[in-house]
């Protein structure tokens, strides 16, 4: 396979600069899609032109981007995840219950995780 790369340079710090080299690979069309579940307070917030754009690299290569937050489920909340995050990318409020038995709850096969506090996926 040939890798597709795309260089990223940021310069938000003065004191701080950095590059991000995102390589991917021309998948077959072969390839089954996966759900992926993208957490959203400090995992989209830590960088969210970084997941914008990761999002949309996995949408268009037939993958699907869920959100299940740890968050209360309220019109604010949904608005602001439903406003930040790109379109097509589903938000599910677990508020008091593991994500991964929320997910079930809602019929969510997930393949991958992704998220900074991984013990709000499975519960303590």
């Amino acid at each position: 396979m040939r890798p597709v790369t795309c260089e990223f340079k940021f310069d938000r710090r003065p004191h701080l600069r950095w590059t991000v080299l995102l390589i991917a690979f021309a998948m077959p069309l072969s390839i089954e899609p996966q759900v992926f579940c993208l957490d959203f307070d400090n995992t989209f917030t830590g960088d969210v032109e970084l997941w914008s754009i990761w999002v949309e690299l996995a949408q268009e290569r037939g993958h699907r981007v869920v959100c299940i937050t740890g968050r209360k489920e309220s019109f604010g909340s949904r608005r602001e995840l439903e406003d930040a995050l790109p379109s097509g990318v589903d938000v599910f409020f677990a508020y008091d219950q593991p994500k991964m038995d929320h997910a079930d709850d809602k019929g969510l096969l997930i393949d991958v995780w992704i998220d900074d506090w991984p013990s709000l996926i499975v519960g303590n």
